[in-house]
């Protein structure tokens, strides 16, 4: 690229492009959903997202403007492990800052040579720039709910084995969490909260549901709703964690067999691109060497 001046104007071009795209992507985020969305889920929103957002331009210029979209993020943001009261200030930060400097820095170190591609290359690291703490923070929650779905069966052993020996309810989960903490440190971490909640006086169905919402896992959002129906109606506690400790295995039999039947097919094309080709070049090799060296000189008559 020649001359300062096109330099200058590729920079001004790229934070113009990148500003633009961050735009756009907000405004997607703010209105894919229907407009009464936010009247429905903002009563769910109070302890898991501070509605003000402070941090300045940057903040807002990533921020989703509906309520209940923040705090959908919020809660994103703490099943991935995020739990810092400004955690969505500081992502919505990141992304503004990746949004703008990595096209700004992709401009000086490439420098391409016409102006149509200095403003591809400059889209195309904005808009990694933007997504890419999503893609982070999506990983780490995948990573959270898998370790909780593994920890699962045996945590529900343990609490029924604590209930048929005559603790509480409360006790058991306090047992439970201390046998869990070597092994399985996340869900631990979230029956550790459950307790403390209890302790401070909130009610133990707003204390499940919330640990429902902060693990982000189905199989723990189902054991929460049998365990707050269980108390609404006076029935047995450990007879319905025992019958869902069966249905969760059930579950993951079912998946393993799912899986299990997924591989024959994958197989099948690794053998198709790989293996096959091998096996003619042994089987057709020997054959085709013969014909050159013998077949082919008898039919054009050399000697």
């Amino acid at each position: 690229m020649a001359g300062d001046p096109i330099a200058a104007l590729v920079v001004a071009g790229g934070l113009f492009v990148s500003t633009g795209s961050l735009g756009m992507a907000a405004w997607t985020l703010s209105h894919r959903r229907r407009a009464g969305d936010d009247e429905e889920a903002a009563p769910r929103a109070p302890i898991l997202v501070r509605m003000e957002l402070g941090g300045g331009a940057l903040v807002r210029m990533a921020a989703p403007s509906g309520l209940a979209e923040r705090g959908a993020l919020r809660l994103h943001l703490l099943q991935a492990g995020f739990t810092a009261p400004r955690a969505l200030e500081r992502y919505l930060t990141a992304r503004s800052l990746l949004a703008l400097l990595l096209p700004v820095v992709g401009a000086l170190l490439v420098r391409p040579e016409t102006l149509l591609s200095s403003l591809a290359l400059i889209l195309a690291l904005a808009s990694v720039g933007y997504f890419l703490p999503a893609v982070v923070v999506g990983r780490l929650r995948e990573g959270r709910a898998s370790e909780m779905r593994r920890a699962l069966p045996d945590m529900l052993d343990m609490l029924v084995g604590c209930l048929e020996a005559g603790l509480g309810l409360d006790a058991s989960l306090r047992r439970v969490t201390r046998e869990l903490a070597p092994v399985a440190p996340q869900l631990a971490r979230q029956l550790d909260l459950v307790n403390a909640e209890l302790s401070a006086g909130v009610a133990r169905s707003e204390a499940l549901q919330h640990l429902a919402d902060r693990a982000g896992v189905d199989e723990v959002g189902s054991l929460v709703h049998v365990m707050t129906q269980s108390e609404r109606y006076g029935t047995g506690v450990a007879d319905a964690i025992r019958a869902h400790a069966a249905l969760v295995r059930r579950h993951r039999a079912i998946e393993a067999e799912r899986k299990a039947a997924e591989v024959s097919p994958r197989l099948t094309v690794v053998m198709i691109l790989f293996v096959m080709p091998a096996m003619f070049v042994v089987l057709v090799g020997p054959a085709l060497v013969q014909v050159v060296e013998r077949l082919l000189p008898t039919l054009t008559g050399a000697r």
